[in-house]
């Protein structure tokens, strides 16, 4: 017969055929959705945004037709793609590249495993469409290095359906680090860029969220909350660029950080200002383990390699990365990082010590490197919106 039905956007429900004739032709037709036969049960999948939705079944002569309203589920609506080439205008900067990083934290217990999943989120964790990649970890840390991947499905309130699709590991857990790609995005080299500027005034630690490869942003968050400018300058001097024009931030946006160390390798990789070779020589530091927010381990000692960026980063060779082609980016360009006798911070602790940093120097380009706190080095901000 006719009926209607109401479905959440994104969310599939299957039926049965009465009758069924097993040699009989049907032919379904869908007005916004799709729906797939498999013998007598149709897959009905809803689209991805609110609508009025009608699927026909027809067998011979006879038709029937079901209405669907499809209710909106909470999720954002799909972001445009990033730019088709690295340095490209974005969103107040430059496009710099891809990291996967935590969108949030999640509870509900589940085990790793393929299949269908509902996780508890934040009330104000807004970062989620239909489809998007998402990359699940137990947190808060992840020693064992265990992951599930899979796609989102719908949200309602606090309630994230995700299908997972591929796992490392095994186990049951009740709390997750939720991680999904981020467009990295540098700020203009006017006003987005320090010349001279300290880690923190001691060799001593900085905030557990520090330690991380990938979360510019919580890094630097973390070191604005925990005390004055004259303790974390780097910071201090980020969080100044949000505060510009009365309070409209640098480009009109207000969420500049100091990128993390696989955040900053970006900005080498993808906008190397010179055409000298890259340094390879000898291995960068065997840092201890980064389990923290979803990332996947510094394992490699390799200037250059970064697990978690989108696409993954290989070690450089001499020749590759190349000389970014985007004439702005070369050395003597408007927008280019300086190279010399230079050295950029990153936002990542190396050891309660040392923080990371990458060579801008001729005699170790693109060299990543650790060293004391208190050294000033040059800093260039960065902020991100989700990919």
């Amino acid at each position: 017969g006719t009926g209607v039905l109401t479905l959440p956007a994104g969310e599939s429900l299957s039926f049965y055929l009465s009758a069924y004739d097993s040699y009989g032709t049907y032919t379904l037709t869908v007005a916004e959705g799709t729906a797939v036969r498999t013998g007598n049960t149709i897959l009905y999948t809803a689209p991805a945004y609110a609508c009025t939705d009608t699927l026909t079944v027809a067998w011979g002569e006879i038709e029937r037709t079901l209405t669907f309203t499809v209710t909106a589920n909470e999720l954002i609506e799909q972001p445009s793609a990033p730019p088709s080439s690295f340095g490209e205008p974005l969103e107040g900067g430059y496009y710099a590249g891809a990291i996967w990083d935590t969108v949030c934290t999640a509870s509900s217990t589940h085990s790793i495993a393929a299949g269908v999943i509902t996780l508890t989120i934040p009330d104000n964790a807004w970062d989620f469409y239909f489809g998007q990649q998402l990359k699940i970890a137990p947190g808060p840390t992840n020693t064992n290095q265990y992951f599930m991947y899979g796609t989102v499905v719908s949200r309602a309130d606090t309630a994230l359906t995700v299908e997972i699709t591929s796992v490392v590991g095994s186990g049951s857990y009740s709390s997750w680090a939720i991680a999904a790609r981020w467009k990295v995005i540098v700020a203009p080299k006017s006003g987005g860029e320090n010349a001279s500027v300290a880690y923190k005034n001691a060799n001593t630690a900085a905030p557990a969220a520090c330690y991380t490869l990938t979360n510019g942003k919580a890094a630097t968050d973390a070191m604005i909350a925990a005390d004055t400018s004259t303790v974390y300058p780097l910071a201090h001097w980020a969080k100044s660029l949000r505060e510009l024009n009365d309070g409209e931030g640098l480009s009109g946006y207000t969420d500049w950080y100091i990128p993390a160390r696989d955040e900053l390798e970006l900005l080498w990789r993808n906008l190397k200002p010179v055409t000298n070779n890259n340094y390879t020589t000898a291995d960068r530091y065997d840092a201890a383990a980064y389990t923290r927010d979803a990332n996947l381990d510094d394992v490699a000692v390799t200037h250059g390699a970064n697990r978690n960026s989108d696409p993954a980063g290989d070690a450089y060779t001499a020749s590759v990365p190349a000389q970014t082609a985007v004439t702005a980016f070369r050395s003597g360009g408007a927008e280019a990082l300086t190279f010399g006798s230079v050295y950029y911070w990153s936002s990542s602790e190396s050891s309660a010590t040392y923080a990371w940093l990458q060579h801008y120097n001729t005699s170790y380009p693109g060299d990543q490197g650790y060293n004391g706190k208190p050294n000033t080095y040059r800093a260039r901000a960065c902020r991100r919106s989700i990919l």
